[in-house]
């Protein structure tokens, strides 16, 4: 049995795209189309006025605000969290309901 070693070359982090990255794990067509479209929602829509660029370009920068500051990455997520519930707690005739099953 041949022994499997690892050099520091193995520990280069290698640029990737993170779109494509995020992607390839993903193995089923309808859970691909379905996730590009929250993730497109929530870098085009919800943080619009946060990250600048196409699709990819706010993906990328999405990645680099978690690798630089981890603290602030969790508290976007957070944010959109709870407001994401403040709208399910609305009277469900409010125009601004969502429904907790649509998520």
């Amino acid at each position: 049995m041949t022994i499997i070693k690892l050099t520091a070359e193995h520990m280069k982090v290698k640029q990737e795209n993170a779109l494509d990255l995020f992607y390839s794990g993903i193995k089923a067509k309808a859970t691909k189309d379905r996730w590009a479209r929250i993730l497109s929602r929530f870098l085009e829509e919800v943080c619009e006025e946060i990250f600048e660029g196409d699709y990819k370009q706010r993906a990328q920068k999405f990645v680099d605000l978690t690798r630089e500051s981890q603290e602030q990455a969790t508290q976007l997520v957070i944010s959109y969290v709870q407001l994401l519930k403040q709208r399910t707690e609305l009277d469900r005739k409010d125009p601004s309901y969502l429904n907790p099953s649509s998520l």
